[in-house]
């Protein structure tokens, strides 16, 4: 009998040697996601209000020539320790993602990244054999991503809290 692991979400851990606000402002301004997150081509536009909870950013994800134009919405936002987020992939479906963050003291962050689809065909998958496979698939891509993020910030590249409020980019 094939064993499925029902467990919600695929969680990823990154030490980052960074105090927790800057890690967060990296998390908190959407144009930073194409410099770290595996899949993110490009930031199309960003809500004012972002990242307050119910805004988006409008973005182009794929692989290679492949992509999608869709949106990613706050779910709930807590500055400097939580970032929930619903991220579409056009007909792909949506997943939701999770930030959490925990200050280590000496300037050290630990962020643990969540996700797990949420609807159309990549909820469909999840909840059928095609889990597993998917599973190995998230960890793969968010392990990267975290890998990424961690390079980005330690080397200078979060924004500064006023710079990462929001505000319109061209479309």
């Amino acid at each position: 009998m094939l064993m499925v692991d029902e467990s919600p979400m695929v969680d990823e851990s990154i030490e980052i040697a960074a105090p927790v606000s800057r890690v967060f402002d990296a998390l908190g301004d959407a144009r930073t996601y194409p410099h770290w997150l595996v899949g993110a081509k490009r930031i199309r536009r960003v809500d004012d209000e972002w990242p307050s909870q119910d805004s988006s950013f409008h973005h182009t994800v794929g692989a290679g020539p492949v992509t999608v134009k869709d949106r990613t919405t706050v779910v709930e936002y807590e500055r400097p320790h939580l970032l929930r987020l619903r991220a579409g992939v056009g007909p792909l479906g949506s997943a939701f993602v999770r930030f959490v963050l925990e200050d280590l003291g000496a300037h050290r962050t630990r962020v643990v990244f969540s996700e797990e689809p949420e609807g159309g065909v990549l909820r469909f998958a999840w909840g059928t054999v095609g889990r597993p496979l998917m599973r190995l698939g998230i960890w793969g891509r968010n392990a990267v991503s975290l890998a990424n993020l961690k390079q980005y910030v330690e080397e200078g590249g979060a924004a500064s809290p006023h710079d990462a409020a929001g505000g319109s980019s061209a479309d």
